[in-house]
């Protein structure tokens, strides 16, 4: 987000605590940003090569290393569609186990 066009939503991220990840180049301010990320924020090609890579980071992070280009495509697919939530039953019914406790020794 670039800072100086996108004031309002910085203020609303810092009154509701959101954490914030800006695109920061030399008019920006670092101290607004929870983590700043040094790039022009004004270039388009910049904006997509940042944001391209942290959707490749999101996604190995969920489901691995990307194999091949099939892989990237279906995962593009998947945001277009609104289906951020890719796990499968097993691992909710696992999470669900954990939050209420079954399983655990004394």
């Amino acid at each position: 987000m670039d800072q100086r066009r996108e004031y309002n939503a910085i203020q609303e991220c810092q009154k509701l605590g959101i954490p914030m990840i800006s695109l920061l180049d030399t008019n920006c301010d670092p101290d607004y940003a929870d983590i700043p990320i040094p790039a022009n924020d004004d270039a388009i090609r910049s904006i997509k090569l940042i944001l391209g890579r942290l959707a490749d980071a999101i996604y190995e992070g969920r489901h691995g290393q990307l194999d091949s280009d099939d892989d990237y495509e279906e995962f593009e697919e998947s945001l277009a569609e609104g289906d951020y939530d890719d796990y499968d039953e097993e691992e909710e019914e696992g999470v669900e186990a954990v939050a209420s406790g079954e399983g655990e020794e004394e």
